[in-house]
């Protein structure tokens, strides 16, 4: 009684432990973003950080991107299409609020898109 109680345990554990590592190894490919590197949109990239007038960051593959600015379309898969600078907020695709960086503020006044 107690050898099968045992091996029930045995393998009810190694099916919980399957269980988990697949769960884990779906959520990390659906959260690994792109593996691959393509072109920068539009000359978007930049290699001096200065040349960017409402700011910049890192894109996933490690390349200065300038931020967006009011009104500009930003958002989608991975940033496609951009981030917003500081003191914007990406709404319905357009970068709406004021600029931090040069006190510039959208002329979008859609809350509803």
């Amino acid at each position: 009684m107690q050898a099968s109680l045992y091996k029930y345990s045995v393998i009810s554990l190694a099916s919980t432990l399957f269980g988990l590592i697949v769960i884990a190894s779906i959520m990390t490919t659906a959260h690994s973003g792109p593996t691959r590197c393509g072109p920068c949109l539009q000359g978007t990239c930049v290699s001096n950080p200065d040349d960017c007038r409402y700011g910049h960051f890192h894109d996933s593959c490690g390349r200065i991107v300038c931020s967006k600015g009011p009104d500009e379309k930003c958002g989608g898969l991975y940033d496609y299409f951009g981030r917003c600078g500081h003191g914007l907020v990406c709404r319905c695709n357009q970068c709406v609020g004021c600029s931090e960086d040069t006190m510039e503020c959208s002329t979008i006044n859609n809350p509803n898109c």
